[in-house]
């Protein structure tokens, strides 16, 4: 049986819909960057759609404000207005550190689609600070090809750029 009423996601129970979430947090941005914002957007309506069901505020965060973000980028002002206010309201109910990060660094790319380029900057460069001082507990290890935290993977970066040219580094 369904979990809730007239719901859209196809899924059926709770260990579902707590794949669908660890999934889609995991690499649904993939349908994103190889240009299928489609699907993407869809994937996205249905694991905020279990995040509901889960009572998920963390989970609700994220969902919320990549939604808004797609809104903002296709001009649907007020809707993507919705739902960052729903994402700011999750995040008021929310303990988890990376959930914040994850909300923050959205909001950096939405300033620079509207052109606010000194605002993304001061705003990813807060995210940057936040990252290092979550350490470990910024959560993006699980999720890693190369099983490294944030902070390891910005730091081999940060040394590998060291006295190269931008051509040498592209």
């Amino acid at each position: 049986t369904r979990l809730s009423g007239e719901r859209s996601a196809p899924l059926h129970d709770h260990e579902s819909l707590q794949e669908l979430l660890s999934l889609w947090i995991a690499c649904g941005d993939m349908f994103f960057v190889t240009g299928n914002e489609g699907r993407g957007l869809l994937g996205t309506l249905w694991a905020l759609e279990a995040a509901e069901l889960l009572a998920n505020s963390t989970a609700q965060v994220t969902f919320n404000t990549i939604i808004a973000y797609v809104l903002d980028q296709a001009n649907l002002g007020p809707l993507c207005r919705n739902y960052l206010q729903r994402a700011a309201q999750h995040l008021e109910h929310c303990a988890e550190p990376a959930a914040y990060l994850r909300f923050q660094r959205l909001l950096g790319s939405l300033q620079i689609n509207r052109g606010q380029y000194a605002v993304a900057v001061r705003t990813h460069a807060e995210c940057a600070q936040l990252a290092d001082q979550l350490g470990d507990d910024y959560g993006m290890k699980k999720a890693s090809s190369i099983g490294k935290e944030w902070y390891e993977q910005a730091a081999a970066f940060s040394a590998y750029v060291v006295g190269k040219t931008p051509e040498e580094v592209s």
